[in-house]
């Protein structure tokens, strides 16, 4: 008998994998016994590795990895990400358990009112695999006033799910200015739309002045193409090219702004930074969830 079994699909490298690995380190702390099911997401097109995160939690035992196919009992079971359930897979898993909820990393519309996934068909799909009732457990307020939008929304957990934190490996030592420019930076996953929608717009937030220093962990080409190349007064990483609790460590200001076609589900890296100790500089949208922050 487990107290939680969690469902995913630990491959993704983003905030999903990253808020789990949270959780399932805070649950062993309380003492609570955890499984895991891996369940493949079909937009993960090409090859992905478990998430370091998630890897790390079973390589130091905190965590059991179950067989999908094996008859399980727990109190709690949390499926994370809706995209679990975009179709069926070829048999329903047996576990009994009290209380069944699908954490809804992702919200159901972009920023253009355009759908995501299919809400009925992925509640049916759920209660299938899971064979009872199903709970939908939104990260924050962004995800649940989407709901609104639906003729007939699935049922919703009262409160929202929001990601989880130990402070203590992200707080760095801070007296005041860390250089003498101001460091202005941020972190994410390599993704367009975790940017601004134009090049004047990300530089109107990131300038290209040399009385600032910019450093940014998670580049790519699509970055060097959105601002037709690095400003001279630019740091830019890959994605995980060095530990964020590090990355962090050395920005004065963590500035996160993005697409207009994004909704950004919860915001982890903006919880990350505010641990950090770094000043977050937000657009207005996230005071719902950040409040005072």
């Amino acid at each position: 008998m487990y107290d939680v079994i969690a469902i995913g699909d630990f491959r993704f490298p983003g905030g999903t994998s990253a808020a789990l690995a949270e959780e399932l380190r805070a649950q062993a702390a309380a003492g609570y016994r955890t499984g895991l099911i891996q369940l493949k997401v079909p937009v993960l097109k090409f090859p992905h590795s478990i998430n370091p995160r998630i890897r790390a939690c079973l390589e130091d035992g905190i965590v059991d990895l179950l067989d999908p196919n094996a008859s399980l009992a727990a109190r709690l079971v949390l499926a994370h990400h809706p995209s679990l359930f975009t179709y069926l897979p070829r048999r329903a898993l047996r576990i009994d358990s009290e209380t069944r909820l699908l954490i809804v990393h992702h919200p159901p519309f972009d920023g253009a009112g355009e759908p995501n996934y299919d809400c009925t068909a992925i509640h049916q799909n759920a209660e299938a695999v899971l064979r009872s009732e199903v709970l939908w457990a939104p990260v924050g307020p962004a995800v649940r006033e989407q709901f609104a939008m639906l003729g007939e929304p699935p049922p919703l957990l009262p409160h929202d799910w929001y990601n989880v934190l130990d402070p203590a490996p992200w707080q760095a030592a801070r007296t005041g200015p860390l250089e003498a420019r101001p460091v202005i930076g941020r972190h994410s996953r390599p993704d367009a739309l975790k940017w601004p929608d134009d090049r004047e717009s990300a530089l109107a937030v990131y300038p290209d002045d040399p009385g600032f220093i910019v450093r940014v962990l998670g580049g790519g080409p699509f970055l060097r193409q959105l601002l037709d190349g690095y400003p001279r007064n630019w740091e830019v990483w890959p994605f995980d090219a060095m530990p964020p609790e590090r990355f962090l460590s050395t920005l004065d200001f963590f500035v996160y702004f993005h697409h207009s076609r994004w909704v950004e589900a919860f915001g982890r890296t903006i919880i990350e930074a505010m641990a950090s100790g770094a000043v977050a500089v937000l657009p207005p949208h996230f005071e719902t969830l950040f409040a005072d922050g």
